[in-house]
């Protein structure tokens, strides 16, 4: 399936704000390509990066200068086929559980807004190290479970698994199987057999998620998201 490109990408949520998903993926994007430069710039080189999970490729698009080549892998096909105009630039439809692609061959793998979405999220992260060269890194970011946005439906226990968070007008129901705190999701990830490199937390406002706001230190366990970076 193309996007064309006057195609609005919207994402409604439950209170019925319609958010353009691309403007909220934007407030991570810095993150991603201060870690891609930092990466070139300690290794000396350009990555070979792959991204699970990359949908119509919002982030891959924002990324692909600063790599040697980019590929992208989703189990939808809503991936927007003229990135391929570029010859960084690849796509494949694939299992994130298991990635079509040989042992050691990228430099660094990331997911956004994809491991809330997968059952098997231990699988996940072991399919990703195994893709990864030596030292290679993976960069998770997902909703965090305790997002002050969320603190009375937690504290009430109104979530049922899965929660459907919204509708997305390509996909329909967004529905997360599960979401982590900061300690749920480092350690999954050092279970995959990562060390975990850095955590962030990111603050992206209660509500309007793409309204970015720095989150006020005293409330890291309240922040909107996730950020992890692991080291193979």
């Amino acid at each position: 399936m193309l996007i064309e490109q006057n195609t609005k990408y919207e994402f409604v949520d439950k209170k019925n704000i319609v958010l353009d998903k691309d403007k909220f993926q934007k407030l991570l994007k810095r993150e991603l390509i201060g870690t891609i430069i930092h990466f070139s710039n300690s290794n000396g080189k350009s990555p070979k990066v792959l991204e699970v999970g990359c949908g119509a490729g919002f982030f891959l698009k924002d990324v692909k200068n600063l790599c040697v080549s980019i590929m992208g892998v989703d189990l939808q096909d809503i991936f927007d086929y003229r990135l391929l105009k570029s010859d960084k630039v690849s796509f494949v439809r694939g299992d994130a559980t298991k990635l079509p692609f040989r042992d050691c061959e990228f430099d660094i793998a990331f997911s956004m807004d994809v491991i809330e979405h997968v059952e098997d999220s231990l699988s996940f992260l072991v399919e990703s190290k195994r893709c990864l060269k030596e030292n290679g890194l993976i960069i998770i970011g997902t909703p965090n479970y305790s997002r002050l946005s969320m603190l009375i439906h937690n504290m009430l226990n109104l979530r049922k698994w899965p929660y459907c968070v919204g509708v997305d007008s390509v996909l329909g129901d967004v529905m997360h199987v599960r979401e982590y705190t900061k300690q749920q999701l480092t350690d999954l990830v050092g279970k995959a057999g990562f060390n975990i490199h850095m955590y962030k937390p990111l603050w992206l406002g209660l509500f309007r998620p793409h309204v970015g706001v720095e989150y006020p230190k005293i409330m890291k366990k309240q922040c909107q998201f996730h950020y992890v970076i692991g080291k193979k």
